[in-house]
């Protein structure tokens, strides 16, 4: 078939299982079979396509599997990632998230030794961090056996020594040091909201969503336990969801921590919130 004829083969299998904007996916789908950008495919005039992998391919995104674990590929910032099911998919949100943290390093004059992140998922924010600071001892934790994995074979993809990797469920297995900094993107979905994903956000694994009834459930642990691990004047950068600014502020609060900003995302919501350990004349006052 010609590029035309498989583009709209494509685009029908898509409409024809209500897969939303059918003419995207298909496009998405053979740029990848064809290694090339979407614009690019047009250009392709007699394209040698294995007709079963392409009807594999189509069947699985009709399944409503998100194309990062079709591709085993995803892009995050300047770095192109390996991923796979079972393992959280970045979203360009927390490219802010990571953003927010260089800043912070970048501004502090080579002070920064040592950064710490929870929940490492396929890695994407602690190479970022690695890969900009060579200096810099990057350490980072999951729950996930298979996230740690897939967040060391990136690693070695980029050649990277400074960077550690920790099974642990927050803070429990870290061990008893002082970090510069600690960075996060923690699941952050209420409960009751799980169902109403959309169905493809739902085929990522549960354990990195799941935030617990107000959503807050593991922000709140990390934001409590966070000082402990701070050096003075240390800082935490969580990333958040939805409306949780308000409830978090009263959290923090309560705690060692002071909040110093919270970044708004490219919709304008709250996304990121960016905390410093106290000293003990703020937390007497």
């Amino acid at each position: 078939m010609s590029i035309l004829e498989l583009l709209q083969y494509a685009k029908k299998s898509f409409a024809d299982a209500d897969v939303e904007n059918p003419q995207k996916n298909a496009e998405i789908l053979l740029s990848y079979l064809l290694n090339c950008s979407s614009g690019e495919i047009y250009l392709k005039e007699n394209p040698l396509i294995d007709s079963n992998r392409l009807d594999s391919l189509i069947q699985r995104r009709i399944n409503n599997e998100p194309w990062a674990y079709i591709f085993n590929s995803v892009q995050f910032r300047n770095l192109e990632l390996n991923i796979k099911k079972g393992v959280f998919i970045p979203r360009p949100e927390t490219e802010i998230l990571a953003e927010e943290t260089i800043r912070k390093v970048k501004s502090q004059q080579s002070k920064v030794k040592s950064i710490l992140e929870l929940g490492t998922g396929c890695g994407n924010i602690a190479l970022s961090l690695a890969k900009t600071f060579p200096s810099v001892l990057v350490t980072t934790a999951d729950i996930s056996k298979t996230a740690l994995k897939i967040a060391k074979i990136n690693a070695r993809r980029y050649n990277l020594k400074n960077i550690r990797f920790l099974y642990s469920d927050l803070y429990k297995n870290i061990p008893r040091q002082k970090f510069d900094i600690v960075v996060s993107n923690p699941p952050y979905v209420p409960v009751s909201s799980l169902k109403t994903l959309a169905p493809e956000v739902r085929k990522e694994p549960r354990l990195a969503l799941n935030g617990g009834k107000k959503g807050v459930f593991i922000l709140q642990k990390i934001i409590k336990s966070t000082a402990s691990f701070l050096k003075k004047e240390g800082y935490l950068f969580l990333e958040i969801g939805i409306c949780q600014d308000d409830l978090l502020k009263k959290i923090i609060a309560q705690s060692k921590l002071k909040l110093i900003k919270i970044v708004k995302d490219y919709q304008g919501i709250p996304r990121v919130t960016i905390l410093r350990k106290k000293q003990k004349v703020e937390s007497n006052k």
